[in-house]
C-alpha cells in the first residue's frame, strides 16, 4: 500500500542526507557532485581564495550547467563527456570542450540542442539564468517539441 506520509518522510530524510553530505564536503574544500556534471569553474577551486570560491560555489550558473548535463542525457541518453573514458580525461575536457559535442546535439529538437548548448556553455557569464530558461526558453522548446509529436502522430495515421 502506499503511504505518502512515509514516503514523504523518506523523502525528506533522503534530501537532509544529501544536503548534510554536501555541507560537510563544501566545508572540507570539496565541491560535491559528481565530475560529469560539474561547471567547469568548479575546477580550478584551489586556485581561489576563499572568497572566490565560495562565489563560485554558490553561483547559480553552476546549477544552470548541471541543468544543461541533465536535459542532454536525458534525451541523448549518453552521459556528459561521453567520450572521456578516465576521469581525468573528464576533468581536461571540463574546462576546454562542451559535454555534448555538436554532432550529438545535431540529433535533437532545434530548440532544446539551444537550450542544452546554452546551459553548458563554459563561461557561466553565458548561460541563461533559470527564469530565461523558466519563462522563455523551456516553454518555446515544449511548444516545439509538442508540434513536432502533433506531426508524427498525424503522419504516422496518414500512413494507416
Amino acid at each position: 500500500m502506499f503511504d505518502l506520509q512515509g514516503s514523504a518522510r523518506a523523502l525528506k530524510d533522503s534530501i537532509m542526507s544529501i544536503t548534510s553530505s554536501a555541507s560537510a564536503s563544501s566545508v572540507a574544500g570539496h565541491t560535491g557532485g559528481t565530475p560529469r556534471w560539474c561547471a567547469p569553474e568548479l575546477g580550478n577551486l584551489d586556485r581561489l581564495s576563499a572568497s572566490e570560491r565560495r562565489r563560485a560555489q554558490t553561483n547559480p550558473a553552476v546549477d544552470i550547467f548541471s541543468l544543461g548535463c541533465m536535459i542532454g542525457e536525458v534525451f541523448l541518453r549518453q552521459p556528459p563527456f561521453a567520450f572521456a573514458t578516465t576521469l581525468s580525461e573528464v576533468a581536461l575536457a571540463l574546462s576546454t570542450k562542451p559535454p555534448f559535442d555538436a554532432a550529438k546535439l545535431a540529433e535533437l529538437a532545434p530548440g532544446l540542442a539551444a537550450l542544452v548548448a546554452a546551459c553548458c556553455q563554459l563561461d557561466p557569464r553565458k548561460r541563461p539564468t533559470i527564469n530565461e530558461i523558466a519563462f522563455t526558453i523551456w516553454p518555446r522548446v515544449m511548444i516545439e517539441l509538442a508540434t513536432a509529436q502533433t506531426v508524427r502522430d498525424r503522419n504516422t495515421s496518414a500512413a494507416k
